[in-house]
């Protein structure tokens, strides 16, 4: 079984939320801790945003900040208790060293916490098969995953979903082995979209898991990871 202390690196999609993140380290007075290349970490203090790509900060007394400039470093940071990473080159920019971080932006999770939004890019699914005791074959979008279950979005669903309702489900994408999981329904949020279609968002906890089952789902996730963050390395080479 694993540990669920096992943690997780997860990549920031949202180029608004990730810019919304480095503007509140920076008007909090926040620093990047950078890991040289004779394994010390540098503290360093954000001083200010420099548009919407970069961060601009100041190198502590002694410290000489050409053994930083034009190396790919790694630096961590942390904004209200959550932890993140990036990867990127460090730069002169007047008396401060400037930071790009316009490439992918990491946040941690454990497995308690971990949870993945899926980019419609990826065009994953849920499709439910049997709802209680009655067959169905109804596909819908798959909105994010956890290794504990999952939000959905149908359409157009033939049978109302109820809280605690039984589902038996399987979780789908176009260049992965389906997964098959049990699942209770947790939450449910309806909304019409015009006069003759309706979408229901569906939260739901995958139950009864063999240790199997649960390894096949966290294989699943991370396979599913590994496509998200490629899926945001692209938008941000193009940025």
């Amino acid at each position: 079984m694993s540990n669920p202390n096992d943690v997780f690196f997860n990549p920031l999609i949202n180029k608004d939320e990730k810019l919304q993140i480095f503007d509140s380290l920076v008007k909090a007075g926040g620093s990047f801790f950078v890991k040289t290349e004779k394994g010390e970490i540098l503290e360093l203090p954000c001083e200010k945003m420099s548009g919407e790509r970069g961060v601009l900060c100041r190198a502590p007394e002694g410290v000489n900040s050409a053994d930083l400039l034009n190396k790919e470093v790694v630096i961590s940071f942390e904004v209200n208790s959550e932890k993140y990473f990036f990867k990127t080159k460090c730069l002169k920019t007047s008396e401060l060293l400037g930071f790009d971080f316009r490439g992918t932006l990491y946040f941690m999770q454990t497995r308690h916490t971990i949870r993945m939004q899926i980019p419609a890019e990826l065009k994953a699914g849920v499709t439910i098969q049997k709802h209680n005791k009655n067959l169905i074959e109804h596909h819908g979008d798959l909105l994010d995953l956890s290794l504990g279950g999952c939000k959905c979005a149908f359409l157009d669903y033939p049978e109302n979903f109820v809280k605690d309702d039984i589902l038996e489900v399987k979780v789908t994408q176009t260049d992965l082995e389906e997964v098959f999981v049990k699942a209770q329904i947790r939450s449910v949020k309806m909304e019409t979209i015009n006069e003759v279609q309706k979408r229901s968002e569906v939260g739901i906890q995958f139950i009864e898991l063999s240790d199997y089952k649960e390894t096949e789902v966290e294989l699943y996730f991370r396979s599913l990871q590994k496509k998200v963050a490629e899926i945001a390395d692209t938008k941000s080479d193009s940025l």
